[in-house]
């Protein structure tokens, strides 16, 4: 008779995998998919976490799937605002069955004349501790989500409602209906670098619902569509740098002439930020194009 120790066997479950084409996938990828009650009936989904392989990989590229999402947020906000969404909820106080509290000195009629007794533990009403606070789980929650990359579209307020299953705060699960959405947003992230396309300070549309202009998806920047010029002036992901009419020009190789002409003198660039540094390489190239 074969020997099995003690808790070797455990709990056998059977798994569902959903094939995902598309994207930059060189070829079909499995992932992993669980059904969950969502309104009246059952949905699938798979399971969202920082640094998703089949998400790296879809979005980013087979070569960049270790730190392709490091470049990107929406991952990581869209778990943040399935999270918050589920929110605390009181809990209740378990009811008291027990027959109340008697004082056994209270049958033999003695009075304390020098002041009245103390207060039994329990009795004096600032001793109620306050409800206790639970997260919510195994929940289904729907999220009002920008429907295109609010770096690339800043002006775009269209929204899209994406399913999300909250089992724990570990545990987000995206529904795969809202997969296809989800690989082009953090791919368009990517191909930003995480900048948006120009930085001048006016607000873009909320990322999503109830997030304010700072948000971290929501990056501030105009759109270049409608602008004089902006069909002159395109970014050259290959190689991270402004193109116009023949010249390119990268955020750190900014002239210092040309810096200066603008109001910004060394000093003050040097403590620019990349996405600063970024605006101010497009607004030269404007100059130069004698916008």
């Amino acid at each position: 008779m074969p020997k099995v120790k003690a808790g070797q066997f455990t709990d056998v479950e059977v798994e569902r995998k959903t094939a995902l084409t598309g994207g930059l996938l060189k070829k079909p990828i499995h992932i992993t998919t669980k059904l969950f009650h969502a309104g009246a009936g059952e949905a699938e989904f798979v399971q969202l976490r920082k640094g998703q392989d089949w998400l790296s990989s879809s979005a980013c590229g087979p070569v960049n799937r270790q730190h392709g999402l490091k470049r990107t947020k929406m991952a990581v906000d869209l778990m943040a605002a399935a999270t918050a969404a589920c929110g605390d909820v009181e809990e209740a106080p378990a009811p008291d069955d027990s027959p109340p509290s008697r004082d056994p000195m209270a049958d033999f009629g003695y009075e304390d004349t020098l002041g009245d007794p103390p207060a039994l533990a329990g009795s004096d009403p600032s001793d109620d501790t306050p409800p206790k606070k639970a997260r919510v789980r195994n929940r289904v929650v729907t999220l009002t989500m920008p429907a295109k990359c609010r770096e690339m579209y800043p002006r775009c307020a269209d929204t899209r409602q994406v399913t999300c299953y909250v089992k724990d705060s570990r545990q987000i699960w995206i529904s795969v209906e809202d997969v296809p959405w989800l690989v082009r947003y953090v791919h368009e992230q990517f191909c930003l670098g995480g900048v948006p396309l120009v930085e001048d300070g006016r607000a873009a549309a909320p990322a999503f619902a109830g997030q304010e202009g700072d948000g971290s998806t929501n990056a501030a920047a105009p759109a270049l569509a409608g602008q004089g010029g902006a069909d002159r002036i395109s970014w050259d992901f290959t190689a991270s740098a402004w193109v116009a009419e023949g010249r390119q020009l990268k955020p750190d190789e900014v002239p210092a002439e040309e810096a200066e002409s603008l109001g910004v003198d060394t000093a003050a660039w040097r403590a620019f930020t990349y996405p600063q540094k970024k605006a101010l390489a497009y607004k030269c190239l404007q100059h130069w194009l004698g916008q």
